[in-house]
């Protein structure tokens, strides 16, 4: 099979009535996103493919931030007892990782 896309979007039940039971749910795809209730689907694929990438660049950024980030030590009992790294949290890598993502795409045109 051909043209088989990477990313869907599922509408479920877009004409507002939810059903009590799964199996009646109504779910329609789009290749863009048509409504905010909208899911995405990313194939699996895909996922494992941006997982990897995502953790390499992780990866790389911990190495370069923990050669410019400052830490402190706690002392305790006059010896150092804890590390604390004032860096970046996780959330904010994964915006710049998409971020970086859309750019390489854009520049991929």
């Amino acid at each position: 099979m051909t043209n088989i896309p990477t990313k869907i979007f599922l509408q479920i039940d877009a004409d507002g009535e939810t059903p009590e039971d799964f199996k009646e749910l109504q779910v329609t795809w789009a290749a863009d996103k048509v409504f905010d209730s909208d899911l995405v689907y990313v194939h699996e694929a895909e996922a494992k493919k941006e997982a990897i990438l995502f953790s390499e660049f992780k990866s790389d950024y911990r190495r370069i931030e923990s050669m410019n980030t400052g830490h402190s030590i706690t002392e305790k009992y006059g010896y150092p007892s804890a590390i604390s790294w004032h860096g970046v949290k996780d959330e904010d890598i994964w915006n710049a990782f998409k971020l970086n993502q859309q750019l390489k795409r854009w520049f991929e045109k």
